[in-house]
């Protein structure tokens, strides 16, 4: 049985004013096979983490309340 490793996926955001938001998404594991470690593996388990944080963070955002009118607008009266 191949051993086997862990790592930890970070992303970094670049924002406009140059400043990063980072965050810690997960952890994939890797098998380590005699002739090393096979690229496609960490790209497909790098992928799964990342589809799988991308679901949790859709299913968890907060969503959006109605939009406040302004002075000037008014809603249907009728």
């Amino acid at each position: 049985m191949p051993a086997e490793i862990t790592s930890t996926v970070r992303l970094a955001v670049g924002m406009p004013d140059g400043s990063e938001v980072r965050a810690e998404v997960g952890l994939i594991a890797i098998s380590v096979h005699p002739d090393g470690v096979d690229i496609s593996e960490v790209h497909r388990a790098l992928g799964e983490l990342l589809i799988d944080a991308g679901r949790y963070m859709v299913n968890s955002a907060p969503t959006p309340g109605p939009a406040p009118q302004g002075e000037g607008e008014s809603g249907s009266q009728g």
